[in-house]
C-alpha cells in the first residue's frame, strides 16, 4: 500500500518554519531545546562518550530543524474537500 491509496496524490513537506505563527515562535521553540541541560536527563553516572553522542546529535537535529529545508511534517491528501490548517495565522486555512 502506498501514500496515493490510502491519502492521495498530493503530498505537503513543511518546514518548521512552516507550522509555527510566527519567527519569534519557531525561534523560542529551537533556544528552548538547545537550552536543555542533557545531562539531567541521563543517568548521573553516564559514560561521557554517551554525554557527548547525546550533545553532538543535539546539535545536528538543531541545525536540521533550523533549515527551511527539512522537513517535520509531511502531510499526504487528494480528492476533493480537504481542509489544511496551519499555525500561521496568515494562511491558517487553506481549502482545496
Amino acid at each position: 500500500m502506498t501514500i496515493p491509496y490510502y491519502s492521495g496524490s498530493i503530498v505537503a513537506y513543511l518546514a518548521l518554519q512552516n507550522m509555527t505563527s510566527s519567527a519569534s515562535r519557531y525561534s523560542s521553540i529551537i533556544a528552548s531545546a538547545a537550552s536543555v541541560n542533557i545531562s539531567s536527563l541521563l543517568p548521573a553516572d553516564i559514560d561521557l562518550t554517551v554525554l557527548t553522542g547525546y550533545t553532538a546529535q543535539r546539535s545536528l537535529l538543531l541545525s536540521q530543524l533550523s533549515s527551511p529545508h527539512f522537513a517535520v511534517e509531511e502531510v499526504a491528501w487528494g480528492g476533493r474537500g480537504h481542509r489544511l490548517y496551519c499555525d500561521d495565522p496568515a494562511v491558517q486555512s487553506w481549502e482545496y
